[in-house]
């Protein structure tokens, strides 16, 4: 018998795919400013991360993006722009509905801003929707994987001790987070190494 009782997702490249890339280009072919310079000063400045640490709110950081790349935008229109950037990772949703049927207890563990979880939550992937028990955003923690305190927030969710929670993302610091904090915890390399991680711990994906 397994000694998990509790699995979180991490959203970005292991539910959903995403390319930030294409949100640049967007913005870019609208602004002043080159696809780099975009991503420069979205990401490289770290404006994105205060939007994801729950710094910032949506329609600030839609100014502030406006502002550094002179792109004429009611603020709703840019962060749909921004936040258009998902696809369901198809080959890892049997592995969830079979979980979800055999009762797991399963949560998303997540850096993600309000735009792009109102994006990804209002519709567009039924996967995301009824299946997951705890849903621990670092926009509304306050804090990104890998801080220690968005895992000590998973945990308190589970209500179970850290040892007995499984958790994959396909960043490895933000494994690394995890295992720090007494998470069992593993790289996202694929659906099927997925699969063979859950079955090393006694967890049966019959897929």
């Amino acid at each position: 018998m397994s000694s998990i009782r509790f699995i979180y997702f991490d959203l970005g490249n292991v539910l959903l795919n995403f390319d930030h890339g294409i949100a640049c280009a967007r913005i870019a072919a609208g602004g002043s400013r080159s696809e780099q310079e975009v991503d420069q000063l979205i990401f490289g400045s770290g404006l994105q991360n205060r939007f994801e640490s729950g710094e910032i709110a949506g329609d600030r950081f839609a100014q502030q993006v406006a502002v550094d790349t002179g792109w004429q935008a009611e603020p709703s229109e840019l962060l749909e722009i921004c936040s258009d950037i998902f696809d369901l990772n198809a080959a890892i949703v049997p592995v969830v509905a079979h979980l979800k049927a055999a009762q797991h207890r399963l949560g998303i563990l997540s850096n993600t801003c309000s735009a792009h979880w109102d994006w990804v939550y209002g519709g567009r992937y039924s996967i995301l929707r009824g299946t997951f028990e705890q849903l621990v955003l670092s926009y509304e923690v306050g804090a990104m994987k890998p801080a220690r305190s968005i895992y000590d927030a998973a945990i308190a969710a589970a209500g179970v001790p850290a040892e007995a929670i499984f958790f994959t993302d396909d960043r490895e610091e933000n494994v690394a987070g995890a295992l720090a904090a007494g998470i069992d915890a593993t790289l996202f390399r694929g659906t099927q190494a997925l699969i063979d991680d859950l079955r090393a711990r006694g967890i049966r994906c019959n897929i």
